[in-house]
């Protein structure tokens, strides 16, 4: 089950004024875990983890088979569940982080060995975690998935996007920081091109 506490507009603030706006906990029958919280363009917020609860409580889709799936949910500035979703395929996908793009969508990545499976379109590489993105509108659906790695172990600390594209950030083993480019071209296509 996910706590939150919203307080304010400003998530990282913490003022000498501090009071609870709202606050629910949200979850289903298993394992939910939140790892990554934004404020949305409209004032409200994102939530995003991974869970392997089926429909239950606040889960509206089953995990894919009962495995670990990245769980995203757009709650209103009030605190209203406008949309949940999971994407995931047959093993586990963790850890995802969460940023709203400029076109109010949202670009998603975290660690996954799943196959091509359930809303996966690409294998993991050399069956261990690689990164996986997921591109998604405003709305929740699914634009483009691409699993990004190498053949080793890879988790990803972030996702960021700039003028000529979208980034992810690892933090190998060795602890060097190493940022990958995914072009502007994988906005349509969702594939690395270079």
């Amino acid at each position: 089950i996910f706590y939150i506490i919203f307080s304010g507009l400003n998530l990282c603030a913490y003022s000498q004024n501090y009071s609870i706006t709202w606050q629910s906990p949200i979850g289903g029958d298993s394992t939910d875990k939140l790892t990554s919280m934004i404020q949305t363009f409209d004032g409200g917020m994102v939530l995003c983890g991974f869970s392997n609860s089926n429909i239950s409580g606040d889960k509206t889709q089953n995990s894919i088979n009962d495995s670990y799936d990245y769980w995203v949910l757009k709650l209103s500035k009030t605190g209203v569940t406008q949309w949940a979703k999971t994407y995931g395929g047959t093993d586990r996908d963790l850890y995802p982080t969460i940023i709203q793009t400029k076109d109010s969508g949202y670009l998603m990545g975290g660690s996954s060995i799943s196959p091509s499976s359930g809303s996966k379109t690409e294998d993991a590489i050399n069956e261990s975690f690689d990164y996986w993105a997921i591109k998604i509108d405003k709305a929740g659906n699914k634009v483009w998935d691409n699993t990004i790695a190498g053949i080793q172990f890879e988790k990803l600390a972030a996702v960021l996007e700039s003028s000529s594209g979208y980034f992810c950030v690892d933090l190998p083993i060795q602890q060097q920081v190493m940022i990958k480019h995914i072009p502007m071209k994988a906005q349509v296509y969702g594939r690395i091109t270079g």
